[in-house]
């Protein structure tokens, strides 16, 4: 998540929050509590939007990952479309949050 992730400080604070164990939420007012740390530490950060989502493999299929190259649900510009490259680029986080367009 840090790489995904700017805001200094706040990004900080947000990555222990999340490495922390919490309590459970068993009654509302904890709930309520936890909720409200969880958005003050939250609101400061901001998405890097060139960020890119992507495909990893833990066994390579060549014939499965050449056709993700040509899908059209993938980003094409930023999938290399040769059978040399295994990388698979879904789009940008801002893509996903509608804020360009998935072509250059």
């Amino acid at each position: 998540m840090p790489a995904v992730l700017s805001g200094g400080n706040a990004k900080t604070r947000m990555t222990e929050f999340l490495r922390k164990d919490r309590p459970e939420a068993s009654l509302l007012d904890e709930t309520k509590i936890w909720k409200a740390r969880f958005e003050d530490l939250t609101l400061p950060l901001e998405f890097k939007a060139s960020v890119q989502a992507e495909l990893r493999f833990h066994n390579l299929d060549h014939s499965l990952i050449w056709k993700l190259q040509s899908d059209e649900l993938i980003a094409r510009h930023l999938t290399p479309q040769t059978k040399a490259s295994i990388r698979i680029v879904l789009g940008t986080l801002s893509h996903f949050a509608g804020i360009t367009p998935r072509q250059p």
